[in-house]
């Protein structure tokens, strides 16, 4: 199912756009609109924002960090030949480059240059030289997930000093987006400065903001550069307003909490659902403003992992039995005070994402494999059965059915489960997880 949701992408996609690329084959906003729909054109400008970052980072670019720590970093500082759109999935439209177009083959993209995007410092225009050269950098220089990225990219070419043209080795609907979304860097600065300037100092700006001051894991000031070139551009119109935004990083939750009703901070993402449900933690509804949206993009997702190279682990219907054991209802009740919304899919809210059910043509594709595929590919997922006590009761049946069918049954005097042919007790499980996430294993 979720094999054929990726295999669907490919043949609706928009071939090309002039002003923008969308991989749903429909762009929400025409040629010339003036601003996005979720904005204020007429916001006013000025003042200084303070936000609360739970978290940290380690390096200051993390596209050449491997460090799981180095990320964090608003790009409110970097350019890019296209900007994602907040309101439709995985579509981008023009920021740097004034237009692109998709080959029909699907193979190759090319971006023309806008006119007039200048680089900070007077260090002069964008080119299709800088694009070139950001992509030789990347690719070489960048960390791990960074090279992935950009892997599928064959080559670029500098046709002219204002176009640029990226060849793929295969056709795939994200590249035009991947590469459109490629942070920027100014040949000649790094010229200048060597490459090893990217690991001492923030990326030459080309976005609306400079990176003024920083202090690696505690804070990034941004201020707003004068005369930005973009400022009017309908991908930036009534967006970032302020002329001075200070990130301040935390390792504790509680800690930024504090901070905000302090007022050290202005503006926090809240994670947790407690705080959520409950605004009275925060000191009352008058004292803070909460607001909250429900995601069109994909959503950050919590997995737990099964290692299958373990021998007892191996065995599905042992792995779906833990997973129709485990408390849904307690976790979504209790830890996450019915705050969230289950997900369908590991692919949600993208095209990959797999319907309740087969279509008439998947079933049509899946016949062939019918005697090979699980029973579960065929029918519906109901969420509101791991929600409820009535479902998890259901739930331990069948848990107990699959055990035994695989070999293990309950052995009540020990309090553990034995294989019923080698007297074999289950092995403890082992898990690891985050300090936050403990609460969840322990439903």
């Amino acid at each position: 199912m979720k094999v054929l949701g990726l295999l669907g992408i490919f043949f609706s996609l928009s071939l090309l756009g002039a002003h923008g690329y969308s991989v749903t084959d429909h762009l929400k906003y025409p040629k010339g609109f003036k601003h996005y729909d979720f904005v204020n054109e007429n916001a006013l400008f000025g003042g200084e924002l303070l936000v609360g970052e739970l978290g940290d980072f380690n390096h200051i670019n993390p596209y050449v960090s491997n460090s799981m720590r180095s990320g964090r970093v608003h790009p409110y500082h970097q350019g890019s030949l296209t900007a994602r759109s907040y309101d439709e999935p995985m579509t981008d439209y023009c920021y740097c480059a004034e237009s692109l177009t998709v080959s029909t083959d699907r193979k190759s993209v090319t971006f023309i240059i806008r006119t007039g995007v200048i680089w900070d410092k007077g260090y002069g225009a964008l080119t299709a030289h800088d694009v070139v050269f950001s992509f030789d950098v990347w690719r070489k220089h960048g960390s791990v997930f960074t090279r992935s990225l950009y892997s599928a990219v064959k080559s670029v070419e500098a046709l002219d000093s204002m176009k640029v043209r990226f060849d793929f080795y295969d056709p795939a609907p994200t590249l035009p987006h991947v590469v459109g979304g490629m942070p920027l860097l100014c040949e000649k600065f790094y010229k200048e400065k060597g490459i090893e300037a990217l690991h001492t100092e923030p990326l030459l700006a080309l976005g609306p903001y400079r990176i003024t001051q920083y202090k690696l894991g505690q804070y990034i000031c941004y201020e707003y550069r004068e005369n930005f070139w973009g400022r009017d551009l309908p991908v930036h119109k009534g967006l970032l307003n302020y002329q001075k935004i200070i990130v301040r990083y935390y390792h504790d939750a509680e800690v930024m909490r504090l901070a905000l009703l302090k007022g050290d901070v202005d503006s926090v993402i809240e994670r947790n659902p407690v705080y959520i449900a409950r605004k009275k933690l925060y000191g009352g509804a008058d004292d803070v403003i909460c607001y909250s949206w429900t995601l069109q993009r994909p959503p950050i997702i919590h997995l737990m992992v099964i290692n299958t190279c373990k021998a007892y682990l191996k065995d599905r219907r042992v792995r779906k039995a833990f997973f129709l054991l485990f408390r849904y209802d307690i976790l979504h009740r209790y830890n996450f005070q019915s705050v969230y919304t289950p997900i369908s899919s590991i692919f949600q809210n993208t095209l990959a994402q797999a319907p309740a059910t087969p279509s008439a043509k998947e079933r049509a594709l899946l016949a062939p494999f019918a005697d090979t595929l699980p029973k579960e590919v065929w029918e519906p997922f109901e969420h509101k059965n791991h929600l409820t006590r009535e479902g998890y009761d259901r739930r331990v049946k069948k848990a107990v059915a699959l055990l035994e069918e695989a070999g293990w049954v309950l052995d009540n005097k020990q309090r553990c489960l034995r294989n019923k042919h080698t007297q074999q007790v289950f092995p403890a499980l082992h898990i690891y997880c985050s300090g936050e996430k403990e609460k969840i294993i322990a439903a």
